[in-house]
């Protein structure tokens, strides 16, 4: 995020002609976030960044773009100056801060409806249910982030620009896309292009790795162009950014007793992400739905070199799968993982 300013900087681009000549009763309502937030008041320090605040103080520092959003007058991310007051979503926060400040707006009272208890499985007050915690290998920031190889990702327009002209945008933001036939409601998932991977072992082209960046929903059709507003943001999003199909991101729980199906193939990409609590690796596989992998599925991983034939040096887990490739997460490692690495079934030996 270090190069956020150079984006700022290098990334240029045109709204279409008629969203110039809006009149103030054809705009679009401004978005805002829920009225039942709480906040932190932090005053902003000499050297203070908002990605430097978000790294420090958000329990997920990519959710940056939704301090930005609730605080207006920010009208450029990369320009905060000492003294000045920021409001911080209290969810936001990690837990030791969440703890520690009080909220500078109180939330509104929100009224839920009584629970009706059926007759025939009364509470007892002698014996409480116990609730299990949910244990997550990935949540859906996290398998956003990682992305995916595809081959065949349907690009369906882009983001032309934002009525705010920011370059960095964020949940809330209505931005203008490339009109698509869309009709209003219509939702449409957010990517970034990363690179074209190629086979480390055949040096066959496999797909393009994407990141998934958020999502957006169509609210109006206008003159060649449709407008939009981003419905949730896992990373900061950009103009260019590409619309796709739609699908809703959904965590990934530990499974006690997982698969390891007797599918065997090649690392063709590793990631590390630097994420809360430290750098996590990501790998891709050249093997995917189609081959029968799927998500919660854990793989050994081997040296190719025939000398190490058969010595395991750690396993991963599966994170997210297409039709011919897939997403793992690191769950052990002896030593760094490398593209051309070997994955196969764990045997019962490892285990």
């Amino acid at each position: 995020m270090k190069y956020m300013s150079l984006l700022v900087l290098l990334l240029v681009f045109s709204l279409p002609a008629w969203a110039a000549d809006l009149s103030e009763k054809d705009s679009l309502p401004e978005a805002t976030p829920s009225s039942i937030y709480q906040y932190e008041e932090y005053t902003v320090k000499k050297g203070d960044t908002l990605w430097g605040i978000a790294n420090e103080r958000l329990e997920n520092p990519f959710s940056w773009p939704k301090v930005w959003q609730v605080n207006p007058k920010i009208t450029n991310a990369d320009l905060i100056y000492p003294g000045q007051v920021i409001r911080i979503p209290i969810d936001l926060l990690k837990p030791k801060y969440r703890k520690l400040v009080k909220p500078a707006t109180p939330a509104e009272p929100v009224t839920e409806p009584p629970i009706e208890t059926p007759v025939s499985a009364p509470i007892s007050a002698k014996k409480p249910v116990k609730v299990e915690k949910a244990r997550y290998l990935a949540k859906p920031e996290f398998i956003a982030a990682a992305g995916f190889i595809s081959d065949d990702l349907q690009e369906m327009g882009t983001i032309l620009g934002s009525p705010s002209e920011h370059q960095l945008l964020g949940r809330y933001d209505r931005v203008y896309v490339t009109d698509n036939g869309a009709n209003k409601g219509k939702k449409f998932s957010l990517f970034r292009k990363i690179k074209k991977i190629n086979h480390p072992v055949t040096g066959n082209y496999l797909g393009t790795l994407y990141e998934i960046l958020g999502s957006l929903e169509v609210t109006e059709h206008r003159n060649g162009a449709n407008a939009a507003k981003i419905i949730d943001s896992y990373n900061y999003i950009e103009p260019k950014s590409i619309l796709g199909e739609y699908s809703e991101l959904e965590a990934v729980l530990v499974s006690e007793k997982p698969r390891t199906p007797n599918i065997s193939g090649y690392i063709v990409e590793t990631k590390e992400l630097k994420w809360n609590i430290g750098v996590h690796e990501v790998v891709y596989l050249d093997r995917g739905a189609d081959d029968g992998l799927a998500v919660g599925d854990v793989l050994s991983i081997s040296k190719p070199e025939k000398r190490f034939y058969g010595e395991k040096i750690g396993k991963v887990q599966v994170i997210k799968t297409t039709p011919s490739t897939t997403t793992a997460v690191i769950l052990q490692s002896t030593e760094e993982f490398h593209r051309g690495y070997v994955f196969g079934p764990v045997s019962e030996e490892a285990e």
